[in-house]
């Protein structure tokens, strides 16, 4: 009896857990799929989830209008691409700004303090690409105390 007790409290334990998103295929997203819309742009999602080397991934485009950013500048334990498509602004990088335009790309380690806003007069385009490595530990989180 306390064996099928234990193995039925496994087993509603292991349905509490979220499902894991399934490993990417390869496909080809198009751009003329819907957008979702945001006060400062849209965005459009590519790929979340897996693929046969990381996990927590983000693929996405987004269209950021002038004088906005998605966000003040962040940090988080992903690695991150960046690449800009048109227009131009600012880069934000671990306490300095730089100028961003058409072509540039930045790489984001894990934790480093980064953003981009568009203080251009048109549309900026930016294509991103965030996740953790398989198999590799994620970086723990720095600790801001002396």
């Amino acid at each position: 009896m306390i064996g099928r007790m234990i193995v039925i409290a496994g087993l509603l334990a292991a349905s509490a857990r979220p499902a894991p998103e399934p490993q990417q295929e390869s496909r080809v997203v198009r751009w003329s799929g819907a957008p979702e819309k945001y006060p400062w742009g849209e965005k459009r999602k590519a790929f979340t989830g897996e693929t046969h080397a990381t996990r927590d991934l983000f693929v996405s485009t987004f269209v950021l209008q002038p004088g906005t950013t998605v966000h003040p500048p962040h940090r988080h334990a992903q690695e991150e691409f960046m690449t800009i498509e048109q227009g131009s602004g600012s880069w934000h990088l671990d306490g300095r700004d730089f100028p961003a335009q058409k072509g540039d790309v930045i790489y984001c380690a894990p934790w480093s303090l980064h953003g981009l806003r568009n203080t251009g007069s048109e549309p900026l385009v930016y294509f991103v690409v965030q996740f953790h490595g398989k198999g590799v530990a994620p970086t723990p989180e720095p600790t801001t105390d002396p």
